[in-house]
């Protein structure tokens, strides 16, 4: 597989996400953000199938340490397309590393929810923990879900609203 054996595919794919790193930030959106996001999201799931169908020569960790900088970055962005294909992106992640991903995610979500000065941030999390729910719960034998969900769900409640349904249906 191309992204186990050839260690220089693996490491042009790195200099790659560095360099598109500014293209993926939130407060930059052109032409190129709805491309860049499809890529990386169809990057993610390629790779997440080919785990999935037993494909051991992927390195898993390398792969997710490339991609997951660009996959937060562009959670949130103000765009929500951009959001709803990079959290599919996440899912991916969460599904090849759970325990990586939510080390990142879970500071993220709350942050996004406690501060709602940003509501595409609210958006964006409220999203993230829809994708990765199924696994939240599962990780760790749901000894995490059941340490984080009161809080969770007390932060989620405020965001439902009627008037804003985009945000209450993430």
């Amino acid at each position: 597989n191309w992204l186990g054996t050839e260690p220089a595919v693996s490491t042009q794919l790195a200099r790659m996400m560095q360099y598109l790193t500014c293209h993926f930030h939130p407060s930059n959106d052109g032409d190129w953000s709805a491309p860049l996001a499809t890529f990386i999201t169809k990057l993610a799931v390629y790779v997440t199938q080919q785990v999935g169908d037993g494909d051991t020569s992927i390195d898993i960790d390398a792969f997710v340490e490339i991609i997951e900088h660009n996959v937060k970055q562009s959670l949130m962005s103000k765009i929500s397309d951009i959001v709803t294909l990079s959290a599919q992106a996440l899912k991916c992640l969460v599904t090849l590393r759970p325990a990586r991903t939510f080390e990142w995610l879970l500071p993220m979500i709350y942050e996004s929810l406690e501060t709602l000065t940003f509501a595409h941030k609210a958006l964006a999390a409220l999203q993230a923990l829809s994708v990765s729910f199924e696994a939240f719960m599962n990780f760790d034998n749901g000894s995490t879900a059941r340490e984080h969900l009161p809080r969770l769900l007390s932060l989620v409640l405020p965001g439902i609203d009627a008037n804003d349904q985009p945000k209450t249906f993430a």
